[in-house]
């Protein structure tokens, strides 16, 4: 039984069979191979939960060191990396992130890793670049939930396939299946697990529909385009405009100084911006993230930032960037919680 992360709101129980785990392992190595990996390879596996020894681990096998994420400080993060020395590194792109940047120059390159998969977050290009970047190796992305386990994974060629031997995806809109290259919510029906069968299953999540042409690194699994984010990730403007957390994120998450951030949309016209940022820069920041939110929404709204040292991840670890509250009841949307500290109000 595994619960769900909870960030929709709600946590639920999900029950798999041995035999569906054993079948979900296989899935990993199946993607992780065809990216160079070999089970003799040194792992670094970001984790909250301290991780359970699996039977092929204990022949020297698939052998995963972890990097404690209970610490909570990206310094420890980033000497328990260079001490792993790991050759493959499969981690939260928020977490690189942070790593990135409190090391120096000196201290990544002391870790370099043949690839780097990553998984559970919504990956940005602006993200994906400066993990590449910073590690000197090619990032690969992974679509999966706690309901299906592997969804989708991405290629060499940077194409997200379906593993459409777990599961049966469609992207929709009204119950009927988009265009390809349409936007729709994902549904999902489960091949694997016949613990607990999902059939057509909401998952919460919006995707691009694929096209049917085959793809250059031979795998004839079916292909999609980019997860865009969860329904209640989309930021709704007062005019009723929706923005992709594809296209809010980029705005401020790669200013220098900010070490994580969560948006929480409260109602039309406020939002909420929780930053950890580095020091030295808690000065200058509030404003900075104010002033590049009113760029991008162009419409009037109220914009508060606040500092705060430990923005919440969920049980597993993930960092939800975005939050919208907008889809709630009307009673709901006028609940705004009291902020300790607060900057930057735009009116």
């Amino acid at each position: 039984m595994e619960p769900t992360s909870g960030s929709s709101g709600k946590v639920l129980h999900i029950y798999h069979s041995q035999a569906a785990f054993d079948t979900y392992f296989s899935f990993v190595f199946r993607h992780l191979s065809s990216l160079g990996y070999r089970p003799w390879q040194r792992v670094a596996y970001t984790a909250f939960d301290p991780l359970v020894s699996l039977p092929w681990e204990r022949l020297g096998l698939g052998v995963r060191q972890q990097v404690d994420l209970r610490s909570r400080d990206a310094r420890t993060f980033l000497n328990e990396l260079i001490a792993i020395n790991p050759q493959l590194i499969t981690a939260f792109p928020s977490i690189l992130l942070m790593i990135i940047r409190v090391a120096t120059s000196a201290e990544l390159r002391r870790i370099r890793p043949q690839a780097i998969h990553l998984h559970s977050e919504l990956l940005t290009d602006g993200i994906r670049d400066t993990i590449r970047m910073a590690f000197d190796c090619d990032c690969f992305d992974d679509y999966s939930t706690i309901e299906f386990h592997h969804v989708a994974t991405e290629c060499r060629h940077h194409r997200y396939h379906t593993a459409a031997d777990n599961v049966i995806l469609e992207v929709v809109r009204d119950g009927q299946p988009v265009a390809p290259g349409e936007e729709g919510e994902i549904v999902i029906t489960g091949l694997t697990n016949q613990a607990m069968p999902l059939i057509r299953y909401a998952i919460g999540d919006v995707g691009v529909a694929g096209v049917s042409e085959r793809c250059g690194c031979g795998s004839s699994f079916p292909t999609m385009e980019l997860v865009q984010g969860r329904v209640d990730d989309f930021i709704v403007l007062p005019s009723g405009r929706r923005l992709s957390p594809r296209i809010v994120n980029p705005a401020i998450e790669l200013i220098p100084g900010i070490l994580e951030h969560v948006l929480i949309q409260e109602a039309r016209d406020h939002v909420v911006v929780q930053l950890h940022v580095a020091e030295g820069y808690r000065d200058s920041l509030p404003q900075q993230v104010a002033f590049a939110l009113r760029s991008l929404f162009g419409e009037p709204m109220r914009i508060e930032v606040m500092l705060d040292q430990d923005l919440e991840r969920g049980r597993t670890g993930k960092l939800r960037s975005i939050i919208s509250k907008v889809h709630r009841s009307a009673s709901h949307l006028d609940q705004v919680p009291a902020l300790h500290q607060s900057y930057g109000e735009v009116h």
